[in-house]
This record gives structure tokens, sequence and C-alpha cells, in this order.
């Protein structure tokens, strides 16, 4: 800080200034006389002062700069002191508000500490109390009483979390040093990802969810980090994806983008629950806090889920994001830095080209998966939403090499699926893969069947290699020379299945004639479209494109009786496409689409219009 030169003497100052007016005007005027006359006269000092007036101004001038600089000295004086006084209000209030933060932190760990103790020392006999009731539930009991077993085990199930919760996140804000390091620990994530959503499998089960697993194959297993957090945060978020999911499923999706001895793994949540509003997203991650009040008491919970979450995956060097639409979901992507070690994981060798899996149920995760599964081992996915949708696949002219049933079938679908197999046996020859959960009701007349495979929900790569492997490796020497999907002999599919169309019309559509004819007409333009883009690739000498689209249109001809057309452009997808076939294509399907239109309509009104087809040029 400036000091001033006037405030250390400012008193003696107005002194000084008369002195010095005194004294210069002397020592002026003396020495006037010695250098004029050489002597000294005080008559000539006197009469020069009193007439020469600069001698009067310099005589008083320093007196009033003396007064000047005496009232400038106390006047910084006053400004110290201020300021000084200011400096130690200033001190004296800060070391306060350190105390008091002090305090602040301390009542904190304390509260933290009393609340981690107070939660360990409740769980430790809630355990006990679930490890009891599993037993009694082993024990003959009677409905009442297995019920009430169930309310004790749901209830002592939801405290135990709650309390888990708490205690974590009084480990954290306690900042809690004496958790192990794992920071670093090696641990294959491939198996922690399969455990944590079979982990979940029996709470979505309970709501009818199938939950999925996709693991994309960049994603590396051998890794770097720490399990322990990993694992909580992915329960949280998969327990919460559950909880607010009423119909639909829940799919898990792992990607990641690998470095030279690192890779940054995405793992995204997703689910069709309730969603959330973009404007409420911001206060998820907030202890205690949840999005409307009322969820409280239609969900339960204690707003500390997400919040922890968040903590232990900023503890990990990554973060979750939340993208959400309300009322389709809401996907919540978990992003962390992972070491990657140089031990690599066994792939899984392919299972041969030309070979297709049937896949029974209403679930996209679930296709979506072995859609991925299929490119990289070689085999076909063919979906069926239902289990009549399956049976006219069966019926058709070939049968596939497996078949994979979906977990949210119903029982009433699978006892007809059953039957049906019973009847005709030879349907039943491919390997009857059937996903599991602990609440699935076992279906007899399927057990019976030499092809049935249970496998547990959710479907892990493993698993799934390991039954088609030994099923289709048994079956080739049998008939190594001979595909599943080549047609029987002495059978040709016919043009138009009559039978085919109707189960469609009565079973899928329910009757409605108007919703057959809008899928009608969308069939026959798409269908158009499809073989002309179809023509034209393969004058590109694109293959790849012109059987992707055969694969498309197999399906949905089939499904609307277009046995002929289908079977062609299975042919086309599996084998060599001729401009001969694309001919014969085009020539099948224009004789389906006047059968169909003949079928569909009882009236010429009600008829959908005729399309016109191109002229059918070669290829």
């Amino acid at each position: 800080m400036f000091r001033s030169p006037f405030r250390a003497e400012a008193d003696n100052y107005t002194l000084y200034g008369v002195l010095f007016g005194l004294c210069f005007p002397l020592l002026a005027s003396l020495t006037a006389s010695l250098t004029s006359t050489g002597t000294v006269s005080l008559a000539a000092i006197l009469e020069a002062q009193r007439t020469n007036p600069l001698l009067w101004i310099i005589d008083t001038a320093p007196f009033f700069l003396g007064l000047c600089a005496r009232r400038a000295g106390r006047r910084q004086d006053m400004l110290h002191r201020q300021v000084q006084d200011r400096d130690a209000i200033i001190e004296a209030r800060t070391a306060e508000l350190r105390e008091a933060l002090e305090e602040a932190h301390t009542a904190a760990r304390a509260k933290a500490t009393f609340l981690g103790t107070m939660s360990h020392e409740i769980r430790t006999p809630l355990n006990g109390v679930l490890g009891m009731v599993q037993v009694l539930d082993h024990t003959p009991l009677s409905p009442d009483q297995r019920e009430c077993v169930e309310v004790i085990r749901s209830s002592s199930e939801t405290l135990l979390t709650v309390l888990t919760d708490v205690l974590d996140f009084a480990a954290i804000e306690a900042g809690d040093t004496e958790t192990p390091d794992t920071s670093h620990q090696p641990f294959d994530l491939h198996a922690l990802l399969e455990e944590s959503v079979s982990s979940t499998v029996r709470p979505a089960a309970e709501r009818g969810l199938p939950i999925n697993l996709l693991i994309h194959p960049d994603t590396p297993a051998q890794v770097l980090g720490d399990p322990a957090r990993l694992r909580k945060v992915l329960i949280h978020l998969l327990y919460n994806a559950v909880k607010f999911t009423h119909e639909g499923e829940v799919f898990v999706e792992v990607t990641a983008e690998r470095h030279t001895d690192t890779a940054t793994v995405a793992i995204a949540v997703q689910d069709t629950g309730i969603g959330i509003d973009p404007e409420q997203i911001p206060h998820l991650f907030q202890p205690f806090r949840q999005v409307d009040p009322s969820m409280n008491r239609r969900y339960g919970g204690t707003g500390l889920g997400l919040a922890l979450s968040q903590r232990l995956s900023r503890q990990m060097g990554g973060g979750i994001t939340v993208e959400s639409t309300p009322g389709r979901g809401s996907t919540f992507t978990l992003t962390i830095p992972l070491g990657v070690t140089p031990q690599p994981r066994e792939a899984l060798p392919p299972l041969g080209e030309g070979r297709t899996l049937l896949v029974v149920g209403r679930c996209a995760g679930l296709r979506h998966v072995l859609s991925h599964l299929g490119e990289r081992w070689g085999f076909d996915v063919l979906p069926a939403t239902t289990v009549e949708a399956a049976l006219a696949v069966l019926m058709q002219r070939y049968v596939p090499d497996a078949i994979l049933l979906a977990e949210n079938l119903s029982d009433a679908a699978l006892q007809r699926l059953a039957d049906a197999l019973e009847q005709a046996p030879a349907l039943a020859a491919p390997p009857l893969l059937h996903l599991t959960t602990p609440l699935t009701t076992p279906c007899p007349s399927l057990q019976a069947l030499p092809s049935y495979h249970p496998l547990p929900a959710p479907l892990t790569p493993h698993a799934l290699h390991r039954i088609l492997h030994a099923s289709w490796q048994e079956a080739a020497p049998a008939d190594a020379d001979t595909k599943r999907d080549e047609p029987a002999p002495c059978t040709e599919p016919p043009t138009f299945d009559r039978t085919l169309f109707e189960r469609f019309r009565d079973v899928e559509a329910e009757g409605d004639l108007a919703f057959v004819h809008s899928l009608l007409h969308q069939f026959l333009d798409e269908a158009q479209e499809m073989l002309s883009e179809m023509r034209r690739a393969f004058q590109d000498g694109d293959l790849d494109t012109v059987r992707f689209l055969a694969h498309k249109l197999t399906s949905s001809s089939r499904l609307f009786g277009a046995c002929r057309l289908s079977s062609l452009c299975r042919e086309a997808e599996l084998g060599t496409p001729t401009p001969a076939l694309l001919d014969r294509m085009w020539a099948e399907f224009e004789a389906a689409a006047a059968c169909l239109r003949e079928a569909c309509a009882p009236g010429a009104d009600d008829a959908p219009p005729t399309r016109r087809t191109p002229s059918r040029q070669r290829a």
C-alpha cells in the first residue's frame, strides 16, 4: 500500500514552512548585499524586504504549503486507520467462516458416519431375516402362508436396497478412504455385464419384460478397472429401467472405442418405460430428488440411486448421460475409461454359412442381438412375432435349422406350438431353444421333445453357440450334402396358398378387412419396388443388395400366401441370382398379386386397384 511522505511528520511541516519563510528572504538579501557591495548592511536587507514583493511571496508560500501537507497527512492517517480496521474485520470474519465451515464438515462427516454405522447395523440382522425367509420358503406351506412369506421377502429386499443405497451414499459423503482401491484390478468385462443383467431377470420377468444384452465385437473382454463400482452402477441403472417400464422390453448395448492400451466403453441401458420430461433431466442426479414427487408413492425409492451412480461413475473417470422421450422410454449411457490387458478373449468360431434360425416372440432386442450374432457366425435370422406365424413358416417347404422361443411367450402359445409339433414330428427335428426365467412355467409337452433345450435368460453368446454347434455338428454327418432349407422332393410350393392368407387375415389382422386392404396395398407397392431395385442392383453387379432385398421379400411374401415367390426369393438369397431367376420372380409376383386381389375382396369396389406392373426387361 502507498504510504504518504507527509504522514510521518505532518504536524512539523507548518513549523518548517514558517522558518523557511523567514530564513529564505534573509539569506537572499544577505547574498544580494554581498554580491553588490561586498558588505553586509542591515538597512539594505530591511529595505529589500520592504520594497521587493517577490520576497513576500517566497516568504509566505512555504507556510501555506506546510498547512496543506499537514492536512493531507492527517487525511492519509485517517484512511490508513480505516483500512487497517476493515482488514481486521475481514480477517476476523474469514476466521469465523473458516471455523464454521470446518464445523459443518465435521458435522457432515459425523452424520454420514452415523448413517453408515446404523445402516450397517440394521442390514446385518436384515440379511438374517432374508436367509430365514428363504429357508421357510422351502418348507411345506399353505397358500396363505406362502403368500405371507412372499410379502416378507419382497418387503425385506426393498428395505435392504434402501439401506444399501444409504450406506453407499454415506460412505461417499464421509470421504471413506478405508475402501480398498480396485481402480486397476483386472477383470472380465463380458462376464461382469452378463452377471449384472442376469441379476435383473427375475424382477423383469415379474413385470413380463424381456431383457437382452448385446456386446459388440470391438468391446474388450479382459480389462483393468473398478469392477465393484461398475457393478453397482449397472445394477442401479438396470433396476431403474425395469421399475419404470410397464410393457415392452429392456435392452443393454455395449460399444467401445479402442485406443493404444485403453478403451472408452459405453454401456447404454434402453427401456420402453414412462420416459422423462427434458426439463427434469438436469435434476435427476440430485440426492433425494425425484422427477415427480408422486413417483415416490407410485414406484417407491429414496431418490439416491441415480445420484449414487453418477458419483461412482465420476470416481471411475466417467459419467452418465440421459436421452429420454416422455411416453416412449429412456436411454441411460454410462461411459467409462478402462485399461486393456494383452490377453484377448477367445473368439467363438463361425457355425457355417446358409443356416437359418427362426425366432418366435415379440422382442425387438432379442432379434437385434441374434442378427449381430448371425453376421458373425454365419446364420440368418427369420423372425416370427407369434406362434401362428412360426407355424406358418414351418408348414412351408423348408424347415429352419433351429428355433428359438422368447421368454415372454404365454403358456397358451407354448402349448399350441407343442401340440402342432407333436402332430408333425418332422417339424420338431431342429433344435428347439427356449429362453426361460425363474418365473417361467414349465410346458411338459415341449420338454418331452428330444430337441428341446432350455436356455436361461438373458441369452449369452457362449450358451447359444454351444448348443447350436453341438446340434448342427451332430446333424451334419447324417446328411452332409443336403441343406435343410432345400425343398422336399416332389413338393412344389403353390403360387398362392389361400389357407395361409386366411390365417393371416383372421389371426394377425383379426378379421379387419380394411386393415388387410391397407397392408396388401403396402405389400404390393414395396414388393414391386424391391423387385425393380433388385434388377438395378443386378445390372450394377451388386449381388449383396440383391440377396438383402430377396431376404426382406421372403418373409413378407410368405405372410400373404405368395409361397412360390417366397421360395424364389429364398433361392436368390442363398444361391447366385441369375436373370432367369429374376424373370421368374417377376412372373410369380404378377400371378400372386392377381390371386391376392381376388381373395381379398368379394366385390370390385373393395378390391385394391390393379397395380401397373412395369415391363420385365431382361437383366
